[in-house]
């Protein structure tokens, strides 16, 4: 909606699924058109997870659109607490990849990640999602 599309032009309903796999699985059932879901890059997603599982088979399904970036959810800190264990707090976490690559590792999801690290945000980098999920709560209600 937010690009200038009104859902219901191209698809009859836009039902929830309940969970990133339903959507896809219900793509390959013949149940939805297109499903939201998400994938990180070439080898890691929902549909590539699908795919190492069993549930589907390799190319049953493809990508039709990419959003924006979707910020990951942000370490954060109490307003209280000394500004010298926030700072340590904030070098431990933007110095973990080269000072524990193998936490790194783990941190962000394994051999299939394409992370590199972390940087500092603010609340304005969060805005758009923040919007969208106000979106959304209000077609639920209607």
């Amino acid at each position: 909606m937010q690009q200038g599309f009104e859902p219901s032009t191209y698809f009859s309903a836009t039902p929830f699924s309940g969970s990133h796999e339903a959507g896809v699985q219900g793509v390959v059932n013949g149940q939805f058109d297109a499903a939201a879901t998400y994938i990180n890059n070439e080898k890691s997603g929902i549909p590539q997870r699908m795919v190492s599982k069993g549930m589907i088979k390799a190319g049953e399904v493809c990508w039709i659109w990419e959003s924006p970036e979707i910020t990951s959810g942000p370490f954060t800190a109490r307003r209280n607490l000394p500004a010298e264990m926030v700072s340590a707090m904030k070098d431990a976490v933007k110095n973990v990849p080269t000072a524990d690559p193998a936490a790194f590792k783990e941190m962000t999801g394994a051999e299939n990640s394409t992370a590199k690290g972390y940087v500092e945000v603010d609340h304005d980098r969060y805005q758009w999602i923040v919007d969208m999920r106000a979106w959304l709560k209000a077609q639920r209600k209607s």
